[in-house]
């Protein structure tokens, strides 16, 4: 029974030191920053919701001193609409997630030392992110879930911003 669950030790790790490899490999040359928590919330399989959100973003903006546009300022809002389903992908709890944003925003500043601004809204980039949780979160239906006990988590995402 020991040399069982050694052995099953063995194997989970193993698989995670070779899902962490192919990460390391084919993102070597990739950095970014993404602070989303739902990206991984512990859940059951087999679970679809949506997601809205909203960012508001203003102030002034930096621009290269040499820009004939100066004393810029932005009021930007972003309402997100998405969709997220959660899967097994073996044996761990697993999420993918679709969002389009839809922009409005203000402008204002002077262009050649004349005041100016300008209003602009439309569709922002769609987002795809698909997650996977590695340690703490195996694949579990809704009445295993309802069952265990939460524990410490450890995941990875990858995220894809598409130019729409």
């Amino acid at each position: 029974m020991f040399l069982v669950n050694n052995l099953r030790r063995t194997e989970k790790c193993l698989r995670i030191a070779t899902y962490v490899l192919c990460l390391m490999i084919f993102t070597s040359t990739l950095s970014a920053q993404d602070l989303d928590p739902r990206a991984y919330a512990r859940v059951p399989v087999d679970l679809t919701f949506v997601v809205a959100g909203l960012n508001y973003t203003y102030g002034g903006v930096v621009l290269d001193p040499t820009s004939p546009i100066q004393d810029l300022e932005a009021k930007v809002e972003s309402p997100l609409l998405g969709v997220a389903h959660t899967f097994s992908l073996f044996g761990l709890t697993s999420q993918a997630f679709v969002a389009l944003p839809y922009s409005w925003a203000q402008i204002s500043g002077k262009v050649i030392g004349e005041d100016s601004s300008i209003t602009r809204s439309g569709f922002g980039d769609t987002r795809f992110r698909i997650s996977t949780l590695f340690i703490g979160a195996p694949a579990v239906t809704r009445a295993e879930f309802a069952k265990s006990s939460p524990n410490t988590i450890i995941g990875a995402s990858v995220t894809v911003i598409a130019p729409t």
